[in-house]
């Protein structure tokens, strides 16, 4: 008998995101690259103050909380988007999809394995409407999760959609073999202008299909508690605190939960944290990262906490380098750091090492585009980098699992499944069928050489 999995999630309020998908034409999705470079160059986030709704559209940018104070923005400009059809209203957020994949996962492996559970208390809070809450509840059916809702205002963010594939084929139908524009629009000309003058070459452009825009006003609740107050003492054993706290919070008892915090940087804690590390100051952030078991961050984040500058040109040494950093600044034992397309770097109990993210002609990624009916290769979505809030969960849950005897062994499991999310729609495996993601796992299992499915 395999001894049973704890499956224990406690978060903090604002874990659903409320995402609006935004299609739009080429034209306007080259104006909207060239009105928002170089601040999404890299990645396909695009972390702005405020975003506006209208009738017609939306904006983004540094606008004034008042219209009307007539302000001049400062900083990133403001730039307006119109979609060609409605948006599309659907569920989200790093939180959200955190609790969404670690349930699916740990459903997939029961399944797969026999293994036996224990009972589900995945806690997700978030912030949504009463009359919306009941139909909320029906999406998620069969998925074991607890939603503990609360009123104010949600996140949200905004997803530019357009096809990577057909926006290449547009790039290269406006453009000689020199790479001129040859466009009569306008419009289109003087964005592919403002691109060039920055050095993007027309290759690059086409990379750049994707803006996933925040909305960074997360109210909390209709009373915004700048100094919201969270004792850790109230948590009882078996309990695994994910920390994802609003900007303010005040922390009480940290050392009731030493080594039980998983530790996940986000931008709420990211600008403290760095502050903390600047003034050298040992603050209430640094506090919470020390005392936790397992740090999970993006390279990007930990370039900006050291205050060295991040190109995505490095190689995948620097990235050791920050692993080991961060242990000797904050004493945290575990470090776990994404860096897009280069390996996954994992600080285990003193053992580092690197595990690479299946390459897009890998025979292990043509099984998974096979499962998940994916066979048009040019509608595939390519390099699925990074791994994001589906690293953290799967690595936690693959050590957990008794067979899985080495780092690389736990690695390779939770890389396979961000794998697999950065290929499914949502960012979260909550629509997939589960004899899909029971032969996902089956898959996953047996690529890892250590677990055999039942």
């Amino acid at each position: 008998m395999h001894q049973k999995i704890n499956n224990i999630f406690i978060s903090e309020a604002c874990g659903f995101v409320l995402q609006y998908v935004h299609e739009i034409d080429f034209p306007t999705h080259l104006n909207l690259l060239a009105g928002s470079y170089p601040y999404c160059k890299r990645s396909t986030k695009c972390s702005v103050p405020f975003v506006r709704k209208g009738d017609t559209g939306f904006s983004f940018g540094d606008i004034p909380l008042n219209p009307e104070s007539q302000l001049v923005p400062n900083g990133q400009k403001t730039h307006i988007v119109y979609s060609d059809k409605a948006p599309v209203k659907s569920a989200g957020g790093g939180m959200y999809n955190n609790a969404i994949n670690q349930a699916q996962i740990m459903k997939a492996y029961k399944a797969c394995t026999q293994v036996e559970l224990s009972d589900s208390n995945i806690v997700l809070p978030c912030v949504l409407k009463e009359e919306d809450r009941a139909a909320f509840i029906a999406k998620h059916d069969g998925i074991h999760i607890r939603f503990e809702f609360t009123s104010g205002k949600p996140r949200e963010a905004h997803i530019v959609n357009v096809s990577t594939h057909k926006f290449e084929e547009y790039l290269n139908s406006i453009t000689d073999d020199n790479g001129n524009c040859m466009s009569t629009n306008p419009v289109v000309k003087k964005a592919f202008r403002t691109l060039v003058t920055h050095n993007v070459s027309v290759n690059q452009m086409s990379r750049l299909s994707y803006k996933n825009i925040h909305d960074k006003l997360p109210y909390l609740s209709n009373d915004v508690q700048l100094n919201r107050e969270v004792d850790f003492s109230v948590f009882r054993e078996g309990t695994v605190i994910i920390n994802n706290m609003p900007p303010g919070t005040v922390f009480k008892s940290v050392e009731a939960v030493q080594d039980r915090i998983e530790f996940r940087i986000g931008s709420n804690q990211l600008k403290e944290l760095k502050e903390e590390i600047d003034t050298k100051i040992i603050g209430p952030i640094s506090l919470l990262l020390s005392s936790s078991n397992i740090i999970f961050l993006n390279a990007e984040e930990a370039h900006s906490l050291f205050s060295l500058e991040y190109n995505g040109n490095h190689s995948a040494e620097v990235t050791k380098e920050l692993a080991r950093k961060i242990k000797a600044e904050f004493g945290v034992s575990n470090v776990v750091i994404s860096d897009e397309d280069r390996p996954v770097t994992a600080l285990i109990d003193g053992e580092l090492l690197q595990e690479s993210i299946p390459g897009i002609n890998s025979d292990l990624s043509e099984a998974i585009y096979s499962l998940l009916g994916q066979n048009d290769a040019k509608l595939r979505i390519k390099d699925p980098t990074g791994c994001g809030d589906t690293l953290a969960p799967s690595f936690q849950i693959a050590r957990s699992i008794p067979e899985f005897k080495t780092l690389k062994q736990k690695l390779q499991f939770a890389i396979f499944w961000a794998s697999v999310v950065y290929r499914v729609s949502g960012s979260n495996l909550k629509d997939l069928p589960d004899a899909t993601l029971r032969d996902l796992m089956a898959l996953c299992l047996e690529s890892t050489g250590a677990v055999s499915a039942a």
